[in-house]
């Protein structure tokens, strides 16, 4: 059996390695390292000049490695500004729906007496809507119930110098591929699962390997298969 893509072909022959968990089809160069993991099962692959760990969470605990673009804006918070255009001075907000309770909390913890002292407002969660001015520069729109603002956001170096590979297996797994653009030549290379209805996810991925095999690492990956009983999401009727 030959490594072959549209790209290229090598002449290493291949192996399946079944880990008990999944099984992965990899050069025959590969070595397969069991570790001690405490919530989820872990492991390596590794090979010359090639450093790849996994881990398998039944529980969702594995690492989601690097956000896609779309991920980065509509998910992630850290770019958002500090406070929205509804927040007034004075006000606490809050996502809790008991705001009773969340007042009264905070009477508590700074000695306040007059319940008319302490203001609590619920916090607005954002529709977002994003207007992609090149592939790395966004102009993003927050939209809350009557007011909105929007703002420029420039994508953090570490994505914007990855491509990414999104797609489904079987209507069970969301899979996530990412690798550095070949102009960068140094980043994160991996694949991500996320079972689409359970908490389990898994990942494989590293930051040393040699560049020249990228893709036959990516056509490994794409050949995982996991060995577990899947859970499907029930019908209402």
């Amino acid at each position: 059996m030959y490594n072959c893509t549209l790209i290229s072909c090598s002449s290493e022959k291949l192996k399946l390695i079944d880990t008990g968990q999944f099984e992965i089809e990899v050069p025959n160069s590969w070595n397969y390292v069991k570790q001690q993991g405490y919530d989820s099962f872990v492991g390596q692959f590794i090979a010359d000049s090639l450093v790849l760990n996994f881990d398998f969470s039944e529980s969702g605990f594995a690492n989601h490695l690097l956000p896609t673009p779309n991920n980065y804006l509509t998910e992630e918070t850290n770019w958002m500004p500090l406070s929205a255009p509804y927040m007034k001075e004075g006000v606490t907000y809050t996502s809790s729906k008991d705001l009773i309770s969340t007042r009264n909390e905070i009477m508590q913890e700074k000695g306040i007496v007059d319940s008319n002292a302490v203001r609590v407002e619920p916090f607005q969660k954002p529709e977002i809507s994003t207007k992609e001015i090149s592939d790395t520069i966004f102009m993003v729109t927050l939209k809350y119930k009557d007011t909105s603002t929007t703002i420029k956001v420039v994508l953090p170096e570490e994505i914007k110098n990855h491509k990414f590979e999104i797609d489904t297996i079987d209507n069970v797994y969301l899979r996530k591929i990412l690798y550095p653009k070949e102009r960068v030549g140094k980043g994160m290379i991996g694949v991500y699962f996320q079972d689409l209805n359970s908490p389990f996810n898994f990942q494989l991925s590293g930051h040393k390997y040699n560049l020249k095999n990228l893709k036959s690492i990516i056509q490994t990956f794409k050949t995982i298969k996991f060995k577990r009983n899947i859970k499907v999401a029930s019908q209402k009727h």
